[in-house]
């Protein structure tokens, strides 16, 4: 068997990857700004008030602060000062948050097995005189998360061991606040950072900066980098899209022995990410969000009180309230999944949704479904499930 030897378009892969800190931070000046005014307050001994980073996803929320974490580190070390620094990504629970943020800054708690006051008073006491800088990033995965606030916001009135604690909540979820009790919204009394979409222009800067760092020279196409801008740019500018497309097409150069990124390669790089980002997404939604893509893609096209009449006849006893699924749906809304609409009526305007469209509907099908026929397919009219089974060959093949 003969070897092949490989064509390397890439120099520096790390470069197109996640945790990559890029040397220039592309049209966040007036974020970085309103930071160093927040966590300013560290230097006159103050605790910062708390922060919410919010903007869509690939909007740059956790390269802003990852690298302006490490100038901190830097200032804290520089002036020695009594403050604490720490990080913790995704955390499903509000104490295993706590747990993860006292790992990360040198002091060691079980994840379990211990209770909050318990687990609090260790770390005060390790901590004795600090400032604590709590950095969460995707904030909106912690199911209890009043709790945390509850926790940490009641120790900054009392007269804790240390100086106060600062929250900084990383979140491409723009209703975080209808998941925060009214009570603990006001005595969390947090500063918002907005980022913003990307236009298709401010893209292509973004990522024509990384090709020129990551790729040999002149190894990209002239047309690829426009083309993911443009599909970035409809994803809210999504510079994360964009960079895993590129890391894709770099693959995929490779394995065709290509030793160009071409506009065939950047297609079909574009299509094998667009369908990892559908099915690691609609993974994690509940069953309830996936009952309702599974009709709207059904459909194309539905009017909203007829969507909720549907999940209430199939579901039953077991339906959730109209308020719990308009949230649902706006989630949907706000992750891109599905659009919402108008239609000009006589008496006013109907509320109708169907797929974003960018989202391949058979592959939303496919993915829903298994869980909700598994459970709720008896109760399904027969011209859905003749449409599902029809999606579903055709997803086999895709």
């Amino acid at each position: 068997m003969a070897l092949i030897p490989r064509l390397r378009a890439l120099k520096n892969s790390k470069v197109l990857s996640q945790g990559y800190l890029p040397d220039k931070l592309w049209f966040l000046d007036e974020q970085k700004r309103d930071l160093g005014i927040y966590l300013g307050y560290i230097l006159n001994d103050n605790v910062p008030p708390h922060i919410l980073i919010i903007g869509p996803r690939g909007t740059g929320k956790t390269t802003l602060m990852t690298i302006f974490r490490a100038e901190l580190l830097k200032t804290i070390k520089k002036n020695d000062l009594n403050v604490k620094v720490g990080y913790t990504h995704a955390p499903q629970t509000a104490f295993s948050a706590f747990a993860q943020f006292t790992n990360d800054v040198g002091v060691d708690l079980p994840t379990q097995g211990v209770g909050y006051d318990i687990a609090i008073a260790r770390y005060e006491k390790a901590c004795a005189d600090s400032i604590s800088i709590f950095i969460i990033d995707e904030i909106d995965q912690i199911k209890d998360i009043n709790d945390l606030l509850i926790q940490l916001t009641k120790r900054n009135e009392l007269n804790s061991k240390v100086k106060g604690y600062c929250i900084i909540g990383i979140t491409n979820k723009q209703r975080i606040m209808s998941s925060i009790d009214q009570r603990n919204l006001s005595a969390f009394n947090h500063r918002i950072i907005n980022t913003h979409e990307y236009d298709a222009t401010q893209t292509y800067k973004i990522l024509s900066d990384r090709v020129d760092h990551a790729f040999h020279k002149n190894v990209v196409d002239k047309g690829v980098l426009e083309k993911i801008s443009g599909h970035a740019a409809r994803r809210k500018g999504d510079c994360r899209f964009g960079l895993d497309v590129l890391l894709q097409a770099a693959e995929l150069s490779e394995k065709y022995q290509s030793d160009k990124i071409t506009i065939k390669i950047t297609d079909e790089a574009i299509g094998v990410v667009e369908f990892k980002f559908i099915y690691d997404n609609i993974a994690r939604k509940t069953l309830t969000q996936k009952y309702l893509l599974l009709k709207i893609a059904i459909n194309n096209d539905i009017h909203r009180p007829l969507l909720f009449q549907w999940y209430s006849r199939v579901l039953g006893n077991d339906a959730l309230s109209s308020r719990r699924i308009n949230e649902y749906i706006n989630e949907l809304i706000e992750d891109q999944f599905i659009e919402r609409y108008y239609v000009r009526i006589p008496t006013g305007k109907e509320s109708w949704l169907h797929l974003f469209e960018l989202e391949p509907y058979h592959v939303i099908i496919s993915i829903a479904t298994d869980s909700f026929l598994s459970l709720y397919g008896g109760s399904l009219p027969d011209e859905d499930l003749d449409k599902i089974q029809e999606v579903k060959q055709k997803f086999k093949s895709y």
